[in-house]
């Protein structure tokens, strides 16, 4: 029974590392992708929101 559980062990450690290869790579597809579409418009690391696009801070509302 020992044996088993390592081998389960071993394959779901084999399984993550896996999973984690596969995000990485996704993780630099993504970043080459978002490069090759920032090139053209000439935006830049810090120009990742527009002046128009304003974030409105949460209103509370009560119901008293």
């Amino acid at each position: 029974m020992s044996d088993n559980k390592e081998q389960s062990v071993a394959a779901l450690n084999t399984l993550i590392n896996l999973a984690r290869q596969v995000a990485n790579t996704q993780q630099s597809q993504v970043q080459n992708a978002a490069n090759v579409l920032v090139q053209p418009l000439e935006l830049g690391p810090t120009d990742t929101a527009s002046e128009e696009a304003e974030v409105e801070e949460p209103k509370i509302v009560t119901t008293d």
